[in-house]
């Protein structure tokens, strides 16, 4: 009998299992990336930890989802031995006779096609406000927001606090729990809030994703206009299209994007922002923003506030508190996720400048590294969106670091 691991619990594994030769083929386990299904079962097979990868026996590793590159790279860490990956989604053709021996291949094939054709569909689908906005006909309503230069721009010289919306603040509105910050009545209504009420010297900021999307690698410009078929009027529904916006990319204008040729400039002018001021960053425990780089480097002083990784807005009002306890004059910087966002809205309405600078610090950490398309764990860092980028963090013995805490509120 053939022994097979799957990797993924999800309803991609589920088409999975119809495919296997119950016949020719043993499921010797499961792995997932979710701390919580991690030692239970799933369809009575027992789920392990990636991580327990060597101690368990396979042939093959089937990954039952379509994120199979960032997985595959993942198993390739963990020293899957080559040849044992299959992506199910992605298959390798030439191999198809190997796996006929323990898989129903005309269901693979299906299935495989199947996602392809939802691709197109998606992309049919907003295809009109990537064209509308390419034409600039104006037939179809977009919110109006200012590109990532002018956004840089104005922050420096309006002193301007900003709050970033992306598909995560969205999520919280519309009543979703994220990996990183569960859902709340609270935070909702508070985002909410933020995003519908003025704030002088307070800038919102959006994702440029409601028209064309070319500027962005093809897998993240699918991600949005998938979540734009379906989310797209209920955006719009908050959404101000007599406001000005700024851009939300002003923290990732790297990693995502096709052209990344001015990302050095960028970086250099949005280090502007913090130029010879007295900073306080507000971040997760792990965070540890601009530690080991020079991004903040032409700051007069910098100090930090530390508080959870994840789930930090149950902590906001000792967060808030402990802000307003600081000179006006300061600068925070904030990267506390969805909290962030609410947080520079109320420093704003206190007369504080706080900048929700959010994935800044890892986004320079790939840049430094040349990382291109696919996004990379930052040793010693908390890295939300890498496979794997949060489980083992190392502590942090940079003096200077250490002498920068003022406050842990955890």
């Amino acid at each position: 009998m053939i022994k097979i691991l799957l990797f993924g619990t999800g309803s991609s594994a589920e088409k999975v299992l119809l495919n296997i030769r119950k016949d020719k083929a043993e499921i010797t386990g499961c792995l997932d990336n979710d701390k919580k299904k991690q030692g239970s079962t799933y369809n009575g097979i027992k789920v392990y930890a990636p991580y327990e990868l060597k101690k368990l026996e396979y042939d093959f590793i089937i990954i039952a989802s379509v994120k199979y590159g960032l997985i595959t790279e993942q198993l390739a860490g963990l020293g899957a031995r080559k040849g044992s990956i299959i992506p199910y989604f992605k298959f390798d053709h030439s191999e198809y006779k190997k796996y006929k021996s323990f898989l129903y291949t005309d269901g693979m094939v299906y299935d495989e096609l199947y996602k392809k054709y939802e691709d197109l569909d998606i992309y049919v689908h907003e295809m009109e406000y990537a064209v509308a906005d390419k034409l600039n006909k104006g037939k179809i309503q977009l919110p109006d927001i200012m590109s990532i230069d002018d956004t840089i721009e104005n922050i420096i010289n309006g002193r301007l606090s900003v709050s970033r919306y992306g598909d995560g603040e969205f999520d919280l509105i519309f009543g979703y729990g994220l990996k990183f910050q569960k859902y709340s009545e609270p935070i909702g209504r508070m985002l909410a809030e933020v995003l519908k009420t003025p704030v002088k010297n307070h800038m919102v900021a959006l994702a440029d994703i409601y028209g064309d999307v070319s500027f962005l690698i093809d897998k993240y410009a699918t991600f949005f206009r998938e979540r734009l078929v379906r989310l797209r009027k209920k955006q719009y529904q908050l959404l101000d299209m007599e406001r000005k916006y700024g851009n939300a990319f002003i923290t990732r204008f790297y990693s995502e994007m096709k052209d990344k040729s001015d990302a050095k400039r960028r970086f250099q002018r949005i280090m502007q922002v913090w130029e010879d001021r007295d900073v306080i960053i507000v971040e997760g425990e792990f965070t540890r923003f601009g530690v080991g780089n020079n991004l903040l480097n032409e700051a007069r002083s910098v100090r930090r506030i530390l508080t959870l990784n994840e789930n930090a807005f149950g902590y906001y009002k000792q967060i808030f508190a402990n802000c307003i306890q600081e000179k006006k004059d300061s600068l925070f910087l904030l990267a506390l996720g969805p909290a962030a966002t609410i947080l520079a809205y109320g420093l704003a309405k206190e007369g504080f400048q706080a900048v929700d600078i959010g994935h800044l610090d890892i986004e320079y950490e790939w840049f430094l590294r040349g990382v291109e398309d696919q996004k990379v764990v930052i040793e010693g860092k908390y890295t939300n969106e890498v496979a794997g980028g949060n489980s083992v963090i190392t502590q942090c013995n940079d003096e200077k670091y250490k002498s920068e805490i003022i406050k842990k509120i955890i």
